[in-house]
């Protein structure tokens, strides 16, 4: 059985059959690890293919993942025409590529295309870039706005949460006020009926429930006057002030 580097010193040339199937002036085998193993001599010649030289060091450095997928499909069946930019002397050259298996690897052959052809192409990868350049900016955009907005969505919460919140404490001030002018006489008149030692039990005992009825509604409008946030609990008649929350210092929001 013939080895690998016993194939690559051999300087025998593909069978004519396949070399007819993909016949072109520019023609070379690649082996399995894509090393050129023979080139004829316009190959040679116009792209540097020399036995044992990689077929990736033909083209540029931007065309090289383009050439060994070229390569892998080649190994597998013939291929369609490829477009391919290969390097020559510090210039550049544009071929037709048809390849085929052959020999565990695959013959490659090329055809050159005119070079006003290579600037159409050259062209059209200048455009494609600026294209891909300027998608990059449109995203990056894109996403500087969608961070923009999603800012703006939280101040606004922001200000109308604090626009609430002042409402809402301009509402107990004046509430407050009002409720405090409204008990002032009740309050003072059930004070002064609770100074009396000879009030009869049946009636202290309800008075005594009143002023502490009353001094609780105090507490509670003096709570109106400490309200920090605003805390909304669920009610029977729907949503309403959690006043004892909304005036606690650390408390998360419900």
């Amino acid at each position: 059985m013939t080895s690998m580097d016993e194939r690559r010193d051999a300087r025998t040339g593909p069978p004519l059959d396949v070399l007819a199937l993909v016949g072109h002036d520019l023609l070379l085998v690649c082996d399995a690890d894509g090393l050129i193993s023979w080139a004829n001599e316009s190959a040679e010649r116009t792209l540097g293919a020399h036995r044992f030289r990689p077929f990736s060091e033909l083209v540029p450095p931007y065309a090289v993942s383009k050439a060994m997928r070229f390569l892998t499909e080649a190994r597998q069946h013939q291929t369609d025409m490829w477009e391919m930019i290969f390097a020559s002397d510090d210039d550049l050259l544009i071929l037709a590529l048809y390849g085929a298996p052959y020999d565990g690897g695959a013959v490659v052959a090329a055809t050159r295309l005119p070079q006003g052809y290579l600037a159409m192409h050259q062209q059209l990868s200048t455009a494609l870039n600026e294209t891909a350049t300027l998608h990059r900016e449109a995203v990056r955009r894109s996403h500087e706005l969608a961070a923009t907005y999603a800012h703006l969505q939280e101040a606004n919460k922001h200000l109308a949460e604090q626009a609430r919140l002042e409402g809402v404490i301009l509402a107990a001030r004046e509430l407050a006020h009002v409720l405090n002018n409204d008990l002032t006489v009740p309050v003072g008149l059930v004070d002064v009926l609770l100074e009396e030692t000879d009030l009869p039990l049946r009636v202290a005992t309800p008075l005594q429930a009143i002023a502490e009825g009353l001094e609780s509604a105090l507490q509670h409008i003096d709570q109106f006057r400490q309200v920090l946030r605003v805390s909304i609990k669920e009610t029977p008649v729907g949503p309403a002030l959690d006043l004892e929350r909304s005036t606690q210092h650390d408390v998360r929001p419900a």
